[in-house]
């Protein structure tokens, strides 16, 4: 998995106004498409409300009007069909969201159990322009332009179109890509980099994946850090580590399951990364089958003498899966 971080996040584009009517505008300038949740606090209230969905080089007004609100807070998800996590922010206030479209009035309270705090970045307001803009950023610092054919040529990719590298730079590469893909979709390709192309993008690799590969998904109030064990042939291939949030879902393998058994480890950590224990024990699924794993990301192929090779044996948990080509992880707390 690819960690994006959002690396403008912190940073407003002002424009000079003598008012305070204006619009204020998230951008997408990363290769990813983007989810975002906005919180607006006003009279010793936080409300917030998501999910935007902001296409790679795009704007999209996420306030209008009279911007008289006290602080404005966001935060930024990738959506579950790329093997990708957003950062978390070290910094800031923790606000309720929902799993789907939502808009939480008193949103440091969450009432609901469909409910999950995730930590908001605050952005105190200043009235210099005639419009707000945010910019979304990643390491490779894409123009509006560029970001808007990266995330295209990410997509191609995805769908198994050499479009060359991520670059945001048209070549002959992402060119034919581009137009075999426009040509297996009825010319999609007519709107260039607009919503029509990206929407077609969208909905082949969502009819790819639907009905194969693995999801898990976190029902707990703490942050999990998981791995796997799936079999390729006749070696079993361990990976690791995925972040799965709290409240959230995650595609980690999105290719069809062989039908016969996976592995899984789990565990459980606070905000200081230390394991959680409820009742003296620590929040942890595991079983008894031992792989190795590593501290940091890793794919493991050998899974005798791990100390001696310097890696971690870990109990995982085995999973029949009766012959189904996709499972879903549900890592829940003891009752």
């Amino acid at each position: 998995m690819i960690r994006v971080i959002l690396l403008a996040l912190l940073t407003c584009i002002l424009f000079e106004s003598n008012d305070a009517w204006a619009d204020y505008r998230l951008c997408n300038e990363t290769s990813y498409v983007a989810n975002a949740a906005i919180g607006v606090s006003a009279n010793s209230s936080v409300e917030t409300r998501g999910w935007l969905e902001i296409y790679p080089g795009k704007c999209r007004v996420v306030d209008e009007g009279l911007l008289d609100a006290d602080k404005y807070y966001f935060y930024i998800r990738v959506p579950t069909y790329y093997d990708s996590e957003v950062t978390g922010f070290e910094s800031g206030i923790w606000l309720c969201v929902g799993s789907n479209n939502f808009q939480i009035s008193n949103a440091t309270e969450c009432t609901s159990s469909a409910y999950r705090l995730k930590r908001f970045i605050e952005v105190n307001p200043k009235i210099q322009g005639d419009d707000w803009e945010l910019a979304l950023a990643e390491e490779a610092k894409f123009t509006r332009d560029q970001a808007a054919l990266a995330g295209v040529q990410r997509l191609l990719g995805m769908l198994g179109y050499d479009a060359g590298r991520i670059d945001g730079v048209a070549g002959g590469q992402t060119n034919s890509a581009l137009k075999a893909f426009s040509n297996a979709n009825g010319g999609v390709l007519s709107e260039e980099l607009g919503p029509a192309l990206y929407g077609a993008l969208l909905r082949e690799l969502k009819a790819r994946q639907a009905g194969v590969g693995l999801q898990v998904c976190n029902e707990t109030r703490h942050l999990v850090w998981m791995a796997l064990g799936i079999p390729d042939g006749d070696v079993l291939v361990s990976r690791g580590w995925y972040r799965v949030g709290a409240g959230e879902c995650l595609r980690p393998y999105k290719e069809e399951l062989d039908g016969s058994v996976i592995f899984s480890f789990g565990e459980a950590v606070d905000e200081d990364g230390l394991a959680v224990i409820t009742d003296n024990i620590p929040l942890i699924w595991d079983g008894d089958t031992v792989l190795c794993t590593q501290s940091t990301r890793f794919k493991i192929e050998e899974h005798t003498k791990c100390e001696i090779k310097g890696m971690t044996p870990t109990r995982f948990r085995k999973i029949e899966l009766g012959g189904a080509k996709s499972f879903k992880i549900r890592y829940t707390a003891p009752r």
